[in-house]
């Protein structure tokens, strides 16, 4: 298991990653360059009920950051409402005065069971995609 300064440090790699090569000039083909968001984590409640699929949501950006957000499409709450907070941290350097963009969180839960909680993988195409990808776990009995 991945300590949490190692995954916030590949975190802030990626998001690197996603802006305009080679200085401050925009491309007419880049997308915006993400310069700050929270790490996407899979929802504890989704998780345990093993609640999957993909949220849509639409979000206004003004001046850098997200200003309004909201979902287009979710298959539960447990899914949506995680989804809308973790969008509102994005913070952008490479973006209009104002705009907006579509960006879908797809939440999977695939692999072998495991006997406790392993940390989800996180797959990253900002600012259009988040995917979210949790082991499941064996059931516990308790006596």
């Amino acid at each position: 298991m991945r300590s949490p300064l190692i995954a916030a440090a590949i975190f802030a790699t990626l998001l690197g990653g996603t802006g305009p090569a080679g200085g401050s000039q925009r491309r007419q083909d880049a997308r915006p360059f993400i310069i700050s968001a929270k790490m996407p984590l899979y929802p504890g409640v989704a998780w345990a009920a093993k609640i999957t699929g993909k949220v849509v949501i639409q979000a206004d950006v003004r001046k850098g950051g997200v200003v309004a957000a909201r979902v287009l499409s979710s298959p539960s709450r447990y899914l949506g409402d995680p989804s809308l907070a973790n969008i509102r941290t994005w913070q952008f350097s490479d973006w209009p005065e104002s705009g907006s963009f579509t960006v879908t969180f797809t939440y999977k839960i695939e692999g072998p069971p495991t006997d406790y909680p392993v940390s989800p993988k996180v797959v990253l195409d900002l600012p259009q995609s988040v995917t979210i990808i949790a082991r499941p776990t064996k059931p516990t009995v308790m006596y």
